[in-house]
């Protein structure tokens, strides 16, 4: 909620015009008398205008309300700050090593124990093959609940097939990166490639004048993509 916006309600409180606000302010700022105008004030409520800080503690003392009311928050972050704000510097303390342990564990690659308790809920789209093709579907997700934890991705799929065992296992679900460059990739990554329409998984093997997709299954032969196949790279798996 916003300075405006507190302000407006406190002066409907007190059935206050803009102008009559205006004209009590102004009986009460002996320093800068007529500082106050109706225009000025419509101004701060519509959010049009930021007043000085000297204006804010005038208008916090004639409403009898701290500074700060105009500048709460109902978001965590401002609910967190107000009961640190009332704690000794002890427990301040305590706090912040809490916070910072929190932050050191969710930039860190390695999880928490209680990370593999939680589940989450993730968006299927569609099914690639590991075996003979598969068109990835029509963009319609399929929310999917999962144990924890999962890494950072643009979009899951859902595994078809048995070509890319023992890595990958028919049903998995796994996590892709997009590629929007063909930089993005790197020789001997699981990418998720469209081939006339129909998407796999498989390992990018790619050479001055071949690009192969390779089967880890040895009963599956390999893919080699020829000039007159309608190939791209959609993403990278995320391992």
């Amino acid at each position: 909620m916003s300075f405006g916006t507190r302000l407006r309600d406190l002066r409907k409180e007190q059935g206050l015009t803009l102008e009559q606000l205006a004209d009590k302010l102004n009986s009460i700022d002996q320093e800068n008398k007529k500082g106050f105008n109706k225009g000025r004030i419509s101004k701060w409520e519509n959010d049009k205008d930021e007043p000085r800080l000297s204006s804010v503690k005038l208008v916090a003392d004639f409403f009898n309300v701290s500074v700060d009311y105009f500048y709460e928050s109902d978001t965590l972050l401002n609910k967190v700050y107000e009961a640190v704000r009332s704690l000794n510097e002890p427990r301040q303390q305590c706090v912040y090593e809490f916070a910072t342990d929190q932050l050191d564990k969710q930039n860190s690659k390695t999880h928490d124990i209680d990370d593999y308790r939680r589940e989450f809920t993730v968006n299927i789209f569609g099914s690639v093959s590991a075996g003979t093709g598969e068109y990835l579907g029509d963009g319609t997700p399929e929310p999917v609940t999962i144990e924890g934890p999962i890494p950072r991705f643009d979009f899951a799929v859902r595994i078809h097939g048995d070509s890319m065992q023992p890595t990958f296992d028919d049903g998995q679900i796994i996590f892709v990166n997009k590629v929007e460059k063909v930089d993005e990739v790197r020789n001997n990554q699981f990418v998720i490639a469209e081939i006339n329409g129909e998407a796999f998984i498989k390992k990018l093997f790619v050479t001055y004048d071949c690009i192969k997709l390779i089967s880890l299954n040895r009963n599956y032969e390999d893919i080699v993509i020829n000039d007159y196949d309608d190939y791209r790279i959609i993403g990278v798996v995320v391992i």
